[in-house]
C-alpha cells in the first residue's frame, strides 16, 4: 500500500444546530450532545468506511445507539444519507469531499457542526491487484499508474486540477476507505486557494507536501 492522499470526516447537522455541536472540540463530544438533545441522528447503516467510523465514535461515548428512536439506519450511500438528513432535520456524519461535492447541488440546509478532530483524519493509499492470485488483472499498467500517481508530477497534476473534475471509481465508488481513484476536484471557497478538496480527500495545493497522501486502491 502506498500512501497517496487523504481525506477526513466531518459532522453535519441543521444549520440552527438544535445539539448545539458547534464549539466541542471532538467527535465523541459531539456525539454525545447528540444523545442528550434526542436530536435525530442519520447513519448510512452500510459497513462502509464511514459507518464503521461512526459506530467507533459511538463506542467511544459509551452508547449503543441502534433500536432508539432518534437513531435511524438507513443503509445507503453518503449523498443519499446527507439528503435524508437533511430532510428529517438530521445530523449525520460524511467526509468532507462528499459534502463540498453536493451540498451546493443538492440544496442541503445543513452545516459543517464539527471538524478537525484529529480522529476523524482519513489516509488514503493506493495498490495494485495480485496478478498471481487475479490473473486478470493489468498489472504491468496499474504499477505504472501507481507509480505516476505518487509522483512529484502526479502529485502536481493532481493539486492543479480544475474544479470541473473527474472520478476513476473502481469497485466501490462510495467507500472511502481505498477502494476508489477519486480526482473529483474543487477548489475551497474561502480557504484563499490554501487547499483543493476531492470527492474522496483533500490536500494542500502544494505538489511537495502533497507527496504521499492519497488513498485508493487500483483493480
Amino acid at each position: 500500500m502506498r500512501e497517496s492522499e487523504f481525506n477526513d470526516f466531518v459532522i453535519i447537522g441543521p444549520a440552527n444546530d438544535p445539539a448545539r455541536v458547534r464549539g466541542v472540540k471532538s467527535a465523541a463530544e459531539a456525539f454525545h450532545k447528540i444523545v442528550e438533545s434526542a436530536c435525530p441522528f442519520v447513519s448510512r447503516g452500510d459497513k462502509s468506511g464511514t459507518h464503521t467510523k461512526e459506530l467507533s465514535i459511538w463506542e467511544k461515548t459509551g452508547t449503543d445507539p441502534k433500536g432508539q428512536k432518534w437513531y435511524l439506519e438507513v443503509g445507503q450511500g453518503m449523498e443519499k444519507t446527507q439528503r435524508i438528513a437533511n430532510e428529517k432535520r438530521a445530523y449525520t456524519l460524511t467526509d468532507r469531499g462528499t459534502w463540498l461535492a453536493t451540498k451546493d447541488k443538492d440544496k442541503l440546509e445543513m452545516i459543517i457542526a464539527l471538524e478537525g478532530d484529529p480522529t476523524l483524519f482519513n489516509q488514503y493509499g493506493v495498490m495494485a491487484v495480485n496478478p498471481q492470485r487475479h490473473k486478470h488483472v493489468k498489472y504491468k499498467e496499474a504499477t505504472a499508474f501507481i507509480d505516476w500517481l505518487i509522483s512529484k508530477e502526479g502529485q502536481q497534476a493532481i493539486a492543479s486540477y480544475s474544479p470541473v473534475g473527474w472520478a476513476l471509481p473502481t469497485e466501490n465508488p462510495d467507500n472511502m476507505l481505498g477502494r476508489q481513484v477519486i480526482l473529483n476536484a474543487e477548489l475551497s471557497k474561502g480557504t484563499g486557494g490554501k487547499y483543493i478538496f476531492f470527492h474522496g480527500g483533500y490536500a494542500p495545493t502544494a505538489a511537495d507536501s502533497l507527496s504521499g497522501r492519497i488513498e485508493s486502491t487500483v483493480t
